[in-house]
């Protein structure tokens, strides 16, 4: 009887305090003693040590909830995450720093020229051909230095072509700024600034052997509440002057005009535009009149022409563009398909026209790159491979695993 003595005392000693309601919710059925087992004499250790275990636990079960497991209700609190259970469909925690950001909303107020930006982003290519290096120097926090080394290429005469330059961009973003020379004499310049609702923009191509071929162009841009307006001049051995508009009539509907006019031979171009957004598709449509520039006397006979893009994003990494170019006055038409596929580390670009043009850029974010253009009708076959040295980002701190 001793040895029942002391085991029911260290049982009620090491098992945790039960509350006076315990006895209500637990119930002596969660545990019930065999009667064979004890006899009249030590019915009352026994007893004892069944009513210490059976309240016991029963407080324990009262502080297991439905949603936690019960061995979670035994564990501190700070180590509680190790006894939930893991499930194959959760999502890992990402760090805000290391998340990606996220693209521009397709409702977004645009100027005119970006109305069709989704079909841009698609479309345009960087295509090239030969062998090209580019490398990168970051000198300081906001001013990089950028090389360039083109290799068995027809951009230049000679082919080959090495261009040098430096990029600026202020830490808040709002001002842009590169600059770019090469041995053929073509100097590249652009700038962007941005205050307030306005934005100045400004660029220049000037070549020191051909001085014809001079471009200058400088423009500003306003953001108002739902409407936007541009004003732009350039120079190309003559002044031409563009004016445009927008208005926001719905978040998912933007409307927009614009009209060019050229000094040298007083003709003008007009323009009006239509955006439509609904879920993933994005409709863009254009009709623009203009003289026939093909014809000797282009100034008595005036020429329409209609283009409609259409773009489908398929899901994050897949997009599709179309578009439909049409001219009933030549009785001509063009049609051009392009895809744009995002992988983990690389992206991929291709479209194919009307015209017989296959065009086809894979660029990976470590720095290599291929590029393809094919024209059947012209006889045209380009390739080219890339290499990009980027330089590495400041403070920079390198993971270290952890093995638990």
């Amino acid at each position: 009887m001793a040895f029942f003595r002391i085991f029911g005392s260290r049982c009620g000693a090491l098992l945790p305090r039960v509350t006076s309601d315990d006895h209500v919710t637990g119930g002596q059925a969660d545990f019930i003693p065999p009667v064979s087992a004890m006899s009249k004499g030590d019915s009352g250790y026994l007893a004892s040590i069944n009513r210490n275990c059976s309240s016991a636990l029963a407080s324990w079960r009262k502080r297991a909830t439905n949603a936690r497991p019960f061995l979670s209700a035994l564990l501190p609190s700070h180590l509680s995450l190790l006894a939930r259970p893991a499930h194959c469909d959760e999502h890992p925690m990402v760090p805000e720093q290391q998340q990606q950001a996220q693209p521009p909303s397709p409702f977004d107020l645009l100027v005119f020229e970006n109305l069709t930006r989704e079909f841009k982003n698609v479309i345009t290519q960087d295509n090239y051909d030969g062998f090209r290096l580019e490398a990168d120097r970051q000198l300081t926090n906001n001013l990089q230095l950028s090389h360039s080394l083109f290799l068995g290429t027809l951009m230049s005469e000679v082919g080959y072509l090495y261009q040098i330059g430096t990029n600026y961009a202020s830490s808040d973003g709002n001002c842009l700024a590169m600059g770019k020379i090469g041995l053929d004499g073509m100097l590249t310049a652009r700038v962007f600034a941005k205050q307030g609702e306005y934005e100045f923009k400004a660029s220049g191509n000037s070549f020191l052997r051909y001085d014809n071929r001079n471009a200058y162009e400088a423009g500003v841009d306003y953001m108002g509440r739902g409407w936007t307006a541009s004003i732009k001049g350039a120079w190309q051995g003559t002044w031409i002057l563009n004016a445009a508009y927008t208005q926001q009539i719905l978040p998912s509907l933007t409307l927009g005009s614009e009209l060019t006019y050229i000094v040298a031979n007083g003709t003008s171009i007009g323009a009006i535009a239509a955006r439509y957004v609904t879920g993933e598709h994005i409709f863009t449509g254009q009709w623009s009149r203009q003289p026939n520039f093909k014809s000797m006397d282009y100034s008595l006979k005036d020429t329409d022409t209609a283009k409609l893009q259409y773009v489908r994003r398929v899901n994050e990494r897949l997009a599709l563009a179309t578009e439909l170019e049409v001219t009933p006055a030549t009785r001509e038409s063009a049609l051009r398909v392009g895809w744009d596929y995002l992988f983990r580390h690389a992206r991929v670009q291709g479209n194919i026209d009307s015209a017989g043009r296959i065009a086809m850029q894979a660029q990976d974010y470590s720095g290599f790159g291929i590029s393809g253009c094919i024209d059947y009708w012209n006889n045209i076959y380009r390739f080219g491979f890339m290499m990009h040295l980027l330089p590495p980002v400041p403070d920079q701190k390198h993971e270290q695993e952890t093995v638990i």
